[in-house]
């Protein structure tokens, strides 16, 4: 084998040369060649949930914003009757008459409105709006009271409750339960109702004009 290779001329070293980089080479690209046909077969599909079409585009979710609340009457009856009315200087005789009390042989004039089931039985007494329980008090002339502050200087009342369901100090939602309408001394022919008082600054409103009402909107 040595004896062969020294018989080589040049040209035919030159040649042997050429041939055996030319086989490396080629075995290079076969090998090559045959490892990315492999590999394809084990390429991960695109997540459609990382990487959306155009057809199906993903927005990001946009937060709410929260609804301001406005004043609610504070019952959930379908059926109730205002048997009495807030006391304005300019309305109707009729309605004049509807917001007069009789206490006694002494009358007074509603600051507020009595609201009461159809066919005269208790009902739940609900929070007007969202606030904070101020007070909770008995009176044998009044019965219960509960006062809810609104904060901006606004309070609401529910008078003439049998029984309440809060106390001094609670946060509570609009709508939830404060109490249960009773009956008392000081409107006795009015029988079982609530008395509902709204009031800014110490000034009261008829509640029937501030429902739907913002506490903004109450000057």
């Amino acid at each position: 084998m040595i004896k062969w290779f020294r018989n080589l001329t040049r040209e035919g070293l030159q040649r042997l040369l050429f041939f055996g980089v030319l086989v490396l080479v080629a075995g290079a690209f076969i090998l090559a060649f045959t490892l990315g046909n492999n590999n394809e077969g084990n390429i991960v599909p695109d997540d459609p949930i990382d990487n959306p079409s155009d057809d199906d585009p993903k927005e990001p979710t946009k937060p709410t914003k929260p609804t301001a609340e406005t004043f609610k009457i504070p019952c959930e009856l379908e059926k109730y009757t205002v048997l009495r009315k807030f006391y304005q200087v300019d309305d109707e005789e009729e309605s004049q008459e509807m917001s007069v009390i009789q206490f006694g042989s002494k009358y007074f004039l509603s600051r507020g409105i009595s609201i009461k089931d159809e066919n005269d039985n208790e009902f739940s007494v609900i929070a007007a709006m969202s606030g904070t329980v101020k007070e909770v008090s008995e009176s044998p002339i009044y019965g219960l009271t509960v006062v809810l502050d609104h904060g901006d200087d606004i309070t609401t009342e529910y008078i003439s409750l049998s029984n309440a369901t809060v106390k001094v100090g609670d946060k509570v939602v609009q709508g939830q339960k404060l109490g249960t309408s009773g009956k008392n001394e000081y409107d006795a022919k009015a029988s079982n109702h609530l008395h509902f008082k709204v009031s800014k600054n110490g000034k009261y409103y008829n509640p029937l004009d501030i429902l739907g009402k913002k506490k903004e909107e109450i000057k």
